[in-house]
C-alpha cells in the first residue's frame, strides 16, 4: 500500500462524517429546512463517497474510485436523475476537502475529485438487461423465475440444461452466473430492493449445491486451500464459485463464507494444515481491509504461513492491485483461478 495514501486515508477517513454534512451543505445551498431527511441521505451518500475515496488513496490507485463513480453515473442515468446533480455531489466533496484538509492531504484528493466530476458529466445512455451467450434463454428464464421466489422452477431451468447436455461449467457461467450478473445490473437500476437481491443470493447458494453435485469426482491432489471474502465484504457467491472450482480439479477446497476475520483465518489454516488461502474482495471499499488481513494472517502464522491467492471485480479494474494489498497471485475469474493458484502454490515451494 502506499505509506502516503494510507496517511490520507487516515485523515479522510477520521473526519469523514463531518466532512459530509459539510460537503452537503455546500450541495444544497445552506442549512436544510424542510429537507432534513434529504439533508440526511445525502450525508451518508457523502460519507461513502469519502470512504470509497479513502480506500483508493491508500492504494495509490484513483481508478478504484473512478470506477466507483462510472458506477454512480451509470445508476444515475437509469434512474433518469441529471448528471449535474452527480457532478454538484462530488464538486462539492471536492471543495470541502480542500477548505478543511491541510494542502498535503486535500490537493492529492482534490486531483481525484476533480477526474471524478468530468467523468460524471460525461453522457450515457440508460442500461439495458440483456442475455447472450450460448444458454441466454435458460439465463432469462432462471431470472424469471428467481425475481418471482420459485426456487424450484429456477433450480429446474439449471438441471434441465445440465440433462439436455449443456457443459455444467457452462451453465456455472452462462446462466447462474449471468443471472447474478443481470440481478446485479437491476440493483444498480433502482430496479430491486434489498429482500429481492438477498432472495436471489440464497436461491442461488441452493442452485449451486446441486449444481456442485453434478461435478465428476475428481483425482484428489493432495492439496488443501481455504476460501472466503475479505472481513466487511458480503458478496460470496464468486468465492463461492471459485471453491467448487478448485475442488472439481482435485482441491480439498474449504469454503468459509462471507467476512472471515484475520484472526480466525489464521487458525483455519494452522488448524486445516492448508496450502493456499484464497480471498475475495467485490467492493474496491475493502482494500485497505484486505491489505491488513493479509500482513495480519502472515504475522500470526509466522513460519507457517502460506500463499494468498486474490480476485475479484477490483482486479480486472487494476491490474496491479494484487501486488499492492500484498498478495502472492491473482485470478479475476474462476477459471483462471486453478492456474494461479498451482503458480502461488509452486512458487512458494521454489522459494521455500
Amino acid at each position: 500500500m502506499d505509506d502516503n495514501g494510507l496517511f490520507l486515508a487516515t485523515m479522510i477517513q477520521g473526519s469523514a462524517r463531518a466532512l459530509a454534512a459539510g460537503a452537503v451543505l455546500r450541495q444544497l445551498g445552506g442549512p436544510p429546512g424542510a429537507e432534513v431527511e434529504s439533508f440526511g441521505e445525502w450525508t451518508q451518500e457523502a460519507e461513502t463517497r469519502l470512504h470509497y475515496l479513502a480506500a483508493a488513496l491508500a492504494a495509490g490507485r484513483p481508478a478504484l474510485f473512478l470506477d466507483h463513480v462510472d458506477w454512480l453515473r451509470l445508476a444515475y442515468a437509469s434512474r433518469e436523475l441529471p448528471p449535474a446533480m452527480l457532478e454538484r455531489h462530488l464538486a462539492s466533496l471536492r471543495e470541502e476537502l480542500l477548505e478543511k484538509l491541510p494542502g498535503p492531504v486535500s490537493r492529492p484528493a482534490g486531483e481525484v475529485l476533480e477526474q471524478a466530476v468530468a467523468l460524471a458529466g460525461r453522457a450515457t445512455e440508460p442500461m439495458e438487461i440483456a442475455f447472450t451467450g450460448p444458454l441466454a434463454d435458460r439465463a432469462k428464464e432462471y431470472v424469471t423465475h428467481v425475481l418471482e421466489g420459485r426456487r424450484d422452477e429456477a433450480l429446474k431451468v439449471v438441471e434441465d440444461a445440465v440433462d439436455g447436455g449443456a457443459d455444467v461449467w457452462h451453465v456455472y457461467s452462462h446462466v447462474v452466473g449471468a443471472a447474478q450478473g443481470a440481478i446485479g445490473r437491476m440493483w444498480q437500476m433502482g430496479e430491486l430492493h434489498v429482500a429481492e437481491e438477498h432472495l436471489a443470493s440464497r436461491i442461488a447458494e441452493h442452485v449451486l449445491d446441486r449444481l456442485a453435485a453434478r461435478l465428476p469426482a475428481p483425482q484428489p491432489n493432495g492439496r488443501r486451500v481455504l476460501v472466503s471474502t475479505v472481513q466487511g465484504e458480503t458478496h460470496d457467491i464468486g468465492a463461492r464459485v471459485v471453491s467448487d472450482r478448485l475442488r472439481s480439479v482435485g482441491w480439498n477446497a474449504m469454503f468459509l463464507g462471507a467476512s472471515t476475520p484475520a484472526e480466525d483465518l489464521a487458525s483455519a489454516v494452522r488448524d486445516f494444515r492448508a496450502d493456499l488461502l484464497a480471498l475475495s474482495m467485490n467492493l474496491g471499499l475493502h482494500v485497505i481491509t484486505l491489505s491488513e488481513t493479509i500482513a495480519r494472517v502472515r504475522e500470526l502464522l509466522g513460519d507457517e504461513a502460506v500463499p494468498v491467492l486474490v480476485g475479484g471485480r477490483p482486479f480486472a479494474i487494476v491490474d496491479d492491485l494484487w501486488r499492492v494489498v500484498g498478495a502472492d497471485a491473482c485470478a479475476t475469474s474462476s477459471h483462471d483461478a486453478v492456474a494461479a493458484a498451482e503458480r502461488a502454490v509452486l512458487s512458494t515451494s521454489r522459494d521455500g
